[in-house]
């Protein structure tokens, strides 16, 4: 008795489960429908001469906006949910595109969309598309292979002729407009301005150049290069250009992060520099009086440099050598040479580089009246001597002493200008 009830219980068991799953099979094989929007993208050429123009025609107000409704199983479509929103390009040699030239040319999306590899892969019916057609202009194009010339945003030092990486393209054109390519005519290989300002220097050079027709030729109502840019070498020849920086260039001030400033008044004696030459490949040294390109002169004091001031004050040690030299000179002044940040690549001063005297003293130190400014006249502020020491000013921006000052002319009313610094 116990046998039989538990066969009936087996039995009943497979039975519900093959049910089941049988109604699940039947459940994913309904059709259904699904809409859902798109946006398309017609192809500029409708196969290998036949350019395309949506410009005219219905397709003028055609944004790619379009509506599709798919027929198939739910399993299909929930693949279909994953193309909402997507973008469908159309392309070249699709059905449902012009075959022929012509103003009023009928784009069939119904048939161009059904032949898409992304609606293909869903295994669903692509029953509606919104709008089914749109009308565009077809323009036959006629090809020619034109040589090519090299031409330049502007002269550079070059030594011997550009060299493009193909002699000759291919360039395609509206029939009706090829009769203009005669034998003397060429396709130019345009070396932007940016191309050149990105050269290193002297030596060999790719660059890219764009592809288009002389002026002189006349307006084309469709023009396409085949490539539409090439690689053109330079062999830059390195022709150095000179100029002056601005004069009373403001010097700035460096320490390094770690360092207590509460513990040193530090002061730019020479606060400005005089005329500054530097030289360089002509297109860098263009750029200094552009916007965007702004030149400072830096005085970096390192933390040697500040043991070596303690050293040579406590009179542990009267040490020399370099820029850092302190032995010798006034007590707590340092003579140190300038760095030049936002010169442009390749360009450099010309000469030794400026140097400037730098005040570096315990906080409290009394003022002693510096050596003169190992640049002139020019180096210290405007309106007074090298011989002053000027208004102290620490790292934290407050005047820490008053020095003597020398009046150098006429200056009254002159300008007190603060040393500008680096955090």
């Amino acid at each position: 008795m116990r046998a039989s009830v538990r066969s009936e219980v087996q039995t009943v068991a497979i039975a519900v489960v093959v049910s089941l799953l049988i109604w699940l099979w039947a459940e994913g094989q309904n059709v259904t429908r699904k809409p859902l929007s798109v946006q398309v993208i017609l192809p500029e050429l409708a196969g290998s001469d036949l350019l395309l123009d949506a410009r005219e025609g219905s397709a003028a107000g055609f944004e790619g906006a379009v509506r599709l409704v798919f027929e198939g199983s739910t399993a299909a479509l929930e693949r279909v949910e994953d193309l909402r929103g997507s973008i469908l390009s159309v392309a070249p040699g699709s059905p449902g595109l012009p075959t022929t030239p012509g103003a009023n040319q009928v784009v069939n999306l119904m048939s161009a969309l059904r032949a898409h590899p992304e609606i293909i892969r869903l295994n669903a019916t692509l029953t509606l598309v919104e709008p089914e057609t749109v009308v565009v202009s077809a323009t036959r194009l006629a090809s020619r292979e034109l040589p090519v010339r090299v031409e330049l945003a502007r002269n550079i030092s070059l030594a011997g002729d550009p060299r493009p990486s193909v002699g000759r393209v291919r360039v395609r054109v509206p029939e009706a407009q090829a009769g203009r390519l005669n034998e003397e005519a060429y396709a130019l290989a345009v070396v932007s301005e940016d191309q050149i300002l990105g050269l290193r220097g002297e030596g060999t050079e790719n660059v890219k150049a764009t592809l288009r027709l002389p002026a002189g030729m006349g307006e084309f109502d469709a023009v396409r290069f085949q490539p539409d840019t090439i690689d053109v070498t330079l062999r830059v020849r390195q022709a150095l250009e000179s100029a002056k920086l601005p004069a009373n260039v403001p010097v700035w001030l460096a320490l390094p992060p770690t360092e207590r400033t509460d513990r040193w008044e530090i002061e730019v004696l020479d606060k400005f520099l005089p005329e500054v030459t530097v030289s360089g490949p002509p297109e860098q040294v263009a750029r200094l009086g552009r916007p965007g390109t702004t030149v400072k002169a830096v005085v970096e004091i390192g933390s040697d440099d500040l043991q070596r001031m303690a050293e040579a004050l406590s009179g542990a040690a009267n040490t020399t050598g370099g820029n850092g030299a302190v032995g010798g000179g006034t007590p707590g002044v340092l003579t140190k040479a300038v760095v030049f940040t936002g010169l442009p690549a390749g360009v450099t001063p010309v000469g030794q580089a400026p140097q400037v005297r730098v005040r570096i003293v315990p906080v409290g130190t009394p003022t002693v009246p510096p050596a003169p400014s190992p640049n002139g006249p020019a180096g210290s502020e405007p309106g007074a001597s090298t011989g002053a020491g000027g208004a102290g000013v620490g790292v934290d921006g407050r005047s820490r002493a008053e020095g003597p000052r020398e009046e150098s002319g006429d200056s009254e009313g002159a300008e007190e200008r603060p040393v500008s610094e680096v955090p």
